[in-house]
């Protein structure tokens, strides 16, 4: 993983390349991680979002949908709807290892 550090001040950053939606390939740089766990995580998600791939936890899939969606809606209609709350409190709550997880099922 071409993930590196910046001896000037520090912090990590990653140099990410993939194949975009037309076949062209890129390079991505992304700085200012303060560890490289950090940087190696974000480089995993964005080829993974990048990959077209299904293989991603349910809240990278939800970060990505939300994303996606929140630039096609208009401002007033996201705040009204809270699209974003509510996939936090529901349902990723159901699919992820969160503590209250039990408590929802239980509840049921």
């Amino acid at each position: 993983m071409p993930v590196f550090k910046n001896e000037d001040n520090g912090t990590w950053y990653v140099m990410a390349r993939y194949v975009n939606w037309k076949g062209e390939r890129r390079q991505k740089c992304k700085r200012g991680f303060a560890t490289k766990k950090e940087a190696q995580e974000w480089e995993r998600m964005f080829q993974l979002q990048n990959a077209s791939d299904l293989d991603m936890s349910f809240e990278a899939f939800t970060e990505l949908y939300i994303r996606d969606v929140k630039t096609r809606l208009k401002e007033n209609t996201w705040l009204t709807v809270d699209c974003a709350a509510f996939l936090d409190r529901s349902v990723s709550m159901a699919f992820s290892s969160h503590p209250d997880r039990q408590a929802v099922h239980s509840a049921m």
